[in-house]
């Protein structure tokens, strides 16, 4: 079978320059984002529900499925209310898969085939489409659609007759490469993806699972940005080059002369973008944070004493008045604080103790020393 790991270490080698520092970039910034983790819990969690609505629409609109705004959001976040039609239905199932995903599959040592026929199942299941989880019984193309209707094959995926053997071939070349120890496992899940784009096995969804398969690797190779920053958002965004690196990189791929490298670049771009993205949401949480912190000491330095928001103002420059409500909203729904509206009410302590393991912002932490996927 032609996946790309026959010949796995002649056609990664060499790494290209750009690639590499890419890689090293990737590392810090994960390493940094470990830290972060324990110091914006709050943060972390506004990122996951926002990246999930993200990566949702934005997976789905690459395919064509999308919905208002307004019910899309609902979709993932309301697990009661009912889908309209097929386009919300497959919205909720891509939801669902993606909660897989990150959960119960992330956890899994390794990629299997279980897993992979799990995420088609539940990314149709809400639709009720016959054939979830199973892979195509017939032969498929992969096509673009050029101006005046013209259709031009883009490429040849295997035959549904040695499909099953073509996903079994690829997880364990996939599972074998990371175990390898190679200096990251970014290449290899790179072009783990590539190679199930091109086998395309399913009837319908593999562009939509070739992403949440992104995810999942990245996940369990302890790359986990995707669930803060949506990667499908930043693929989405770049659509044309998400495009055009799979168009290069699926030239030969019969014939095993297919360049990896466009394919692969594109990826390693769109996971350093994603971890830039986190850094500055880090950076603005941390500021903000600090000047949390400032009146927060503020206000517990006075003891029991009365204050209101210009008293506040005055002894904390720099300090907007945004973000001074904010903390008092806070303590007063911690049940410290009571007070009326307006800048010139008077707000009363109610109690001086700190609810028990309410987190500190602590100093910033310094950092350690567009994929391709194809239509539906």
């Amino acid at each position: 079978m032609d996946i790309s790991f026959v010949g796995f270490g002649e056609k990664f080698d060499p790494v290209p320059a750009e690639v590499t520092a890419r890689l090293v970039d990737i590392g810090r910034a994960a390493g940094s984002a470990d830290l972060w983790r324990d110091q914006f819990p709050k943060l972390l969690e506004a990122l996951r529900q926002r990246a999930q609505v993200d990566s949702v629409t934005s997976s789905s609109a690459i395919e064509g499925v999308v919905a208002p705004a307004a019910r899309a959001q609902v979709m993932v976040e309301d697990a009661q209310a009912q889908p309209r039609n097929r386009s919300e239905a497959e919205l909720r199932g891509y939801s669902n898969a993606l909660t897989y995903a990150f959960t119960e599959a992330a956890n899994e040592a390794h990629l299997s085939l279980g897993v992979i026929l799990h995420l088609h199942r539940l990314l149709f299941e809400p639709a009720g489409l016959a054939g979830a989880g199973q892979f195509k019984t017939a032969d498929n193309l992969v096509v673009d659609r050029l101006p005046d209707s013209i259709r031009q094959v883009r490429f040849t995926p295997v035959p549904a007759s040695e499909t099953p053997q073509a996903v079994r071939d690829l997880v364990a070349a996939c599972n074998d490469a990371i175990a390898r120890g190679r200096d990251t496992p970014l290449v290899p899940i790179a072009a783990a993806v590539l190679d199930f784009t091109i086998i395309h096995p399913f009837a319908d969804g593999n562009g939509r699972i070739s992403r949440l398969l992104l995810n999942l690797l990245l996940s369990q190779a302890g790359y986990d940005v995707g669930r803060y920053v949506s990667l499908e958002r930043l693929i989405e965004q770049s659509k044309v080059r998400y495009y055009d690196s799979l168009l290069r990189s699926t030239r030969g791929w019969e014939g095993r002369s297919h360049d990896v490298w466009p394919a692969v670049r594109y990826l390693i771009e769109i996971i350093d973008q994603a971890y830039r993205r986190f850094a500055r949401f880090a950076e603005v949480e941390r500021a903000a944070g600090s000047k949390r912190e400032r009146v927060r000491s503020y206000l517990e330095g006075r003891g029991q004493q009365s204050f209101s928001i210009a008293e506040i103002r005055r002894a904390s420059p720099g300090v907007s008045e945004a973000t001074i409500r904010l903390v008092l909203h806070e303590l007063r729904d911690e049940g410290r604080i009571a007070g009326g509206s307006g800048r010139s009410a008077r707000w009363q302590w109610l109690t001086t103790d700190a609810p028990a393991g309410e987190p500190k912002v602590a100093d910033a932490p310094q950092p350690r020393g567009e994929h391709p996927a194809s239509s539906d």
